[in-house]
């Protein structure tokens, strides 16, 4: 390894939070996101966690990891990007940045982007950070599609259930919280309409209290919905309801269940992450757009 490049380990996250907060202002870092979104992704690997020092401070960092599709196809993920306010327009982020581009490549690896998940921090570049978009165009990123975050003010409303649960219990749908009655009944729900998205089920059910919910017919799983599972804390998704199920109104209860324990919690705020059908949380919890991120890929063939 280059005498200049720091491989970033757990020891250096005190210093990689300062970092952060001076770096990226636009989001809420703390030590306890980085240690679960950085050493504590699976995929995890020092050699592709780069620093660069000057005068004894940390002024970069470059966060990437291998990660694996569903389809089995690998691809290099950038998942954090930092340079010191101070430092920046000196080619610490380009250095960086092609650092990690030659150390996918020795992994043959075909393809860069900065979305990915789980043990994400956003999903793309938020186009407010500027200077970043910049970066990656300059080094032949090519601009892949946008997507959004929206937001929900919790001490807005009250996000009741009430009435629906009543009205959906008249059809045999029951509302629990996870672990619940049907633990595997979940996971086999997940593994088999989104084995995607099994690892933020896990996170989920990690989490204390469990920031789970999800939906019964005839004792078996139907929708579910979770929170505080990637980004940072505050965060809805994901969420999904079986193809058979739609329409019922599954997804709505689900959706407000969370936001009420999120707001049991004396969250302010929620970030719904990397949406899909807009008009669905606006015209169900009145969300509105607050995020914009685009994805840059580049081929490393």
């Amino acid at each position: 390894m280059p005498s200049k490049y720091l491989a970033l380990t757990p020891d250096h996250l005190p210093e990689l939070f300062e970092l952060c907060k001076a770096s990226l202002p636009l989001d809420s870092f703390s030590l306890s996101v980085l240690t679960r979104w950085v050493p504590g992704d699976p995929r995890y690997e020092p050699e592709l966690a780069l620093g660069i020092r000057r005068d004894g401070r940390l002024v970069g960092a470059a966060v990437g990891v291998v990660h694996t599709l569903p389809e089995g196809d690998r691809r290099g993920w950038i998942k954090l990007l930092a340079v010191d306010p101070a430092q920046q327009r000196r080619g610490l982020g380009t250095a960086l940045l092609r650092e990690l581009e030659r150390r996918f490549r020795d992994r043959r690896i075909p393809q860069l982007t900065t979305t990915g998940h789980p043990y994400y921090f956003w999903p793309g570049v938020d186009v407010r950070y500027t200077p970043a978009c910049c970066l990656f165009e300059r080094l032949e990123f090519n601009e892949h599609r946008y997507t959004v975050n929206m937001a929900v003010d919790l001490n807005a409303q009250s996000f009741d259930t009430a009435a629906d649960e009543k009205r959906l219990a008249d059809q045999d749908f029951f509302f629990h919280r996870a672990p619940g009655p049907a633990e595997s009944g979940l996971r086999d729900f997940i593994e088999r309409e989104w084995p995607i998205w099994r690892h933020e089920v896990d996170l989920a059910l990690g989490n204390d209290p469990v920031s789970l919910f999800y939906a019964t017919r005839h004792e078996q799983v139907v929708a579910y919905a979770a929170y505080d599972v990637d980004m940072f804390k505050g965060t809805f998704g994901s969420m999904g309801t079986g193809p058979s199920f739609r329409g019922e109104g599954l997804g709505a209860v689900l959706l407000r269940k969370c936001l009420s324990d999120m707001k049991q919690m004396r969250y302010r705020r929620c970030e719904i992450a990397w949406v899909g059908p807009v008009s669905f949380y606006a015209s169900n919890v009145g969300a509105t757009i607050s995020r914009v991120f685009r994805e840059y890929r580049k081929s490393l063939d």
